[in-house]
C-alpha cells in the first residue's frame, strides 16, 4: 500500500493532538487552550478521515477494488 507522502498534514495532526492532552492533564495550562480540545479533536478527525479517504481511493486507482 503506498502511503502518500503529505508531512504538513501529518504535523498538523500531532499539533491538534497538543490542546486535547493540555486538556485531559489540567491545570493552568488547561485554562488557556483547554477550550481548542474540542476542536483539535475534529482537526484531526477530518484530516484522518481525509488520508483514509484518500489511500482508498488511490488503491480503487491502482486495482480497481478496495481489498
Amino acid at each position: 500500500m503506498i502511503k502518500p507522502y503529505m508531512p504538513t498534514l501529518d504535523v498538523l495532526r500531532a499539533l491538534s493532538i497538543i490542546p486535547v492532552v493540555v486538556l485531559h492533564t489540567g491545570g493552568t495550562a488547561a485554562t488557556y487552550i483547554g477550550f481548542l480540545g474540542s476542536y483539535g479533536v475534529l482537526l484531526f478527525l477530518c484530516i484522518s478521515g481525509f488520508l483514509l479517504s484518500f489511500l482508498a481511493f488511490e488503491e480503487i486507482k491502482r486495482n480497481g477494488h478496495f481489498k
